[in-house]
């Protein structure tokens, strides 16, 4: 006898299979929802804060949207430490009267540094040597005996070059040049709008040289006009590496497209922009010093790179002398001292530090001296040269040089600040004034931590989660 069901259980049965099978399709499906979504949560990578960093000639390009955002850097501590060939050449900058200018382009009252975001990235490299321990340890490592001497000189001048400061920003006597000169003293000392001591000093100089350039790029007047806008550009460029204020980054990059534009044909520059046959290695070196800035900064100008590269080739081939070693003022036969630290100094910088005509250069140049008493021909000017192109070729050659020039500078600053012209009439004019004298005299003095030298390769150890308390921090706004 078989199991027989109840018709009435057997219909109640027919009647609720179709709902009890949906409701355990559904609970099968919320399972492997929650399945499937704590899976996905387990397997997704912790998300991880990246601190990037740069070394020291790093092309910023890649990052050129990210650097539009950037406001500026936080403060670089400010720091009193206490003491324990004899060629007619017009002397740049020209100290004639200023010519009027247009209009400023750009309004630069409003400016605001003020910020507090920190950033995720540190330019470690970048002018790493501007802050406190930067300096502290570039001053041990290349300032011998003299090191301690010559940062007392510089924070006793840049107070000086404070109190000479006019209203409007600007210094006097072929103000944009000046001004120019100025400012790049004070970043190269680390002072930027955020530095307690300085900071006013330096805004207010960025602010007048905003305002200073007209329509075409062209930044002040006087000078031929390439000079006060070659310095005022190499200043700008420095200005907007440290700081990132983004008004400063459309007047730069147009300030390069001048500088570009007046470029001759053989890759120098000359008076007044001419194309003619006439090139002239003063002028080059000033637009040279821009330029490398200017990339450096990240300018977004095309053909920069081309343009250095041109530069180069023009200094090697119509000023140099290879008979002697040395460069000329407008050619080969008008060889001498100053023009020769001019030529090797920007090959140097322009990456052709190991080429024969700059180390033929720096062979011509064993033999200058550094003498208050007996100067060479616009000492303060050549000086300003070949400190610098001794300290890049390092060794026995910048040691010797360095006992000699820092006593030099250290002995003969006024005890006001500033430094006299080395003449036989002190008559306070020299080739500029006491500003121009007090600002190539401090940049001189400032060239152990200035720029990393180009003979030291920079160490990078990849990214790292700690930030050194003197890093280059950039605040993104």
């Amino acid at each position: 006898m078989g199991f027989r069901i109840n018709p009435k259980i057997r219909n109640y049965i027919d009647h609720a299979w179709g709902p009890i099978v949906g409701i355990i399709l559904n609970v099968l499906m919320v399972v492997i929802l929650v399945k499937y979504v704590v899976f996905e949560a387990r397997d997704k990578a912790p998300e991880i804060e990246v601190m990037m960093t740069e070394p020291v000639e790093t092309d910023l390009e890649d990052f050129q949207e990210e650097l539009e955002m950037l406001e500026e850097i936080q403060d670089m501590e400010y720091v009193d430490i206490p003491t324990d060939i004899n060629m007619e050449v017009d002397a740049p900058p020209d100290v004639d009267t200023m010519t009027p200018v247009a209009d400023p382009v750009s309004d630069f009252s409003a400016l605001d540094i003020a910020s507090d975001v920190s950033s995720p990235l540190v330019m470690k490299g970048l002018y790493a040597g501007r802050s406190k321990s930067g300096r502290a340890a570039a001053l041990g490592k290349f300032g011998g005996k003299w090191g301690a001497h010559t940062e007392k000189a510089v924070v006793k001048a840049l107070r000086w070059l404070k109190e000479q400061q006019r209203p409007n920003g600007s210094w006097e006597k072929n103000t944009d040049a000046m001004t120019g000169l100025a400012i790049l003293t004070f970043l190269a000392h680390g002072e930027t709008p955020s530095s307690e001591e300085f900071g006013d000093t330096v805004t207010k100089a960025i602010q007048y040289l905003v305002s200073r350039q007209q329509a075409d790029g062209q930044i002040g007047g006087g000078g031929h006009k390439v000079y006060p806008h070659a310095i005022a550009t190499y200043a700008l460029a420095e200005a907007y590496s440290l700081t990132r204020i983004p008004m400063v980054k459309p007047v730069l990059d147009k300030a390069v497209e001048h500088i570009m534009r007046g470029q001759q044909a053989g890759g120098l520059w000359d008076y007044d922009w001419k194309k003619g046959e006439r090139s002239d290695t003063s002028v080059s070196g000033w637009m040279i010093q821009a330029l490398k800035a200017a990339y450096l900064a990240g300018a977004t100008v095309p053909g920069i790179k081309e343009s250095m590269e041109k530069a180069a080739e023009g200094l090697k081939k119509k000023m140099y002398n290879a008979e002697t070693g040395s460069f000329g003022y407008t050619g080969v036969q008008s060889q001498n001292v100053n023009m020769t630290g001019v030529a090797v100094l920007a090959l140097q910088l322009l990456g052709e530090g190991e080429d024969k005509e700059t180390r033929g250069g720096l062979k011509a140049l064993r033999m200058v001296n550094c003498n208050w008493q007996e100067p060479i021909n616009s000492p303060l000017y050549g000086w300003y040269y070949i400190t610098q192109a001794k300290f890049h070729e390092g060794g026995n050659a910048w040691d010797a040089w360095n006992n000699r020039f820092a006593a030099q500078y250290v002995r003969n600053q006024h005890e006001e600040g500033y430094w006299p012209y080395p003449t036989s009439k002190e008559t306070g004019s020299g080739e500029g004034g006491y500003v121009y004298s007090t600002c190539l005299s401090s940049l001189s003095l400032m060239v152990y931590y200035r720029h990393l030298p180009s003979y030291q390769h920079v160490e990078s150890s990849g990214p790292t989660s700690d930030t050194d308390a003197d890093d280059v921090v950039i605040s993104i706004m």
